[in-house]
């Protein structure tokens, strides 16, 4: 080791080197693949975690550019295989770099769930919608369920958009029965925003208030009108206030103006 440029390898480093087969031909093996001045604690990281002269030439033949030693460290331990590289390259049209690869592998984007995504959603799928889509749930399952819903295909980001802000499919149907059939994705994103809940629209419609218009469920929401602020305005002599009037009266602090 001490001709390989490691002079001053400590009794650990060299049981450690014996321990993990880092041998004089490895080292000679990375300066041949053009990796000189390996640290120790490189040349252990890269034997514990079995990245061999074998995997760093395959992995190297597949990747746009020259992977660094701890690219290579990163995709052994996250699993990125030159197979994987391979098939997501095939998959998705092109190459990525390390980082990308790394990333689909700690999300869980699989050659499987891409194919599942371009047959059930969209075939021009980017690797940040599929990244995006795995770390906030969006999974077939979920796909399949919002379709069956809404009767048509949403595009990635507004499937994203739905698991974010928790638009289910149960919430779906519920609002399509109380509301309207025709609820955009984004009449369903600002329903969940501003809490338009089921809940809610079923006690405004026990106060008789069964045509409200999709801005009209925002618009109470985010001034505070609920069915115990109607009640309110009963009790202050308001016998039916339109949506509108409600809107406006709560804008404005009513029922105490009302009461002088």
């Amino acid at each position: 080791m001490k001709g390989q440029g490691y002079p001053n390898l400590s009794i650990d480093q060299l049981l450690a080197f014996a321990a993990q087969d880092v041998t004089t031909q490895f080292v000679k093996d990375l300066n041949d693949l053009g990796y000189g001045s390996v640290s120790a604690d490189q040349l252990l990281a890269l034997r514990i975690h079995g990245a061999s002269p074998d995997f760093i030439r395959a992995i190297r033949a597949r990747l746009p550019a020259k992977p660094s030693l701890d690219d290579l460290v990163a995709m052994r331990i996250h699993g990125v295989s030159p197979e994987f590289v391979t098939e997501m390259k095939s998959l998705l049209g092109k190459n990525f770099d390390v980082d990308q690869y790394v990333a689909f592998r700690i999300h869980g984007v699989s050659p499987e769930f891409v194919r599942d995504v371009r047959e059930h959603v969209s075939k021009d799928v980017t690797a940040d919608q599929l990244v995006a889509m795995r770390i906030h749930g969006a999974d077939p399952e979920f796909v399949k369920g919002i379709d069956a819903q809404l009767g048509r295909k949403l595009g990635v980001d507004e499937l994203v958009a739905f698991r974010i802000h928790g638009v289910s499919p149960d919430f779906v149907g519920q609002m399509h029965e109380l509301v309207a059939k025709d609820l955009s994705a984004d009449d369903l994103v600002a329903f969940r925003i501003h809490g338009v809940s089921p809940e809610f629209v079923k006690e405004m419609k026990n106060e008789d208030y069964t045509e409200i218009s999709t801005d009209q469920l925002v618009a109470m929401r985010i001034h505070g009108v609920s069915a115990a602020y109607v009640k309110e305005l009963r009790e202050h002599g308001f016998k039916n206030p339109s949506i509108d009037d409600l809107i406006e009266m709560r804008i404005h602090g009513y029922p105490h103006r009302a009461s002088m």
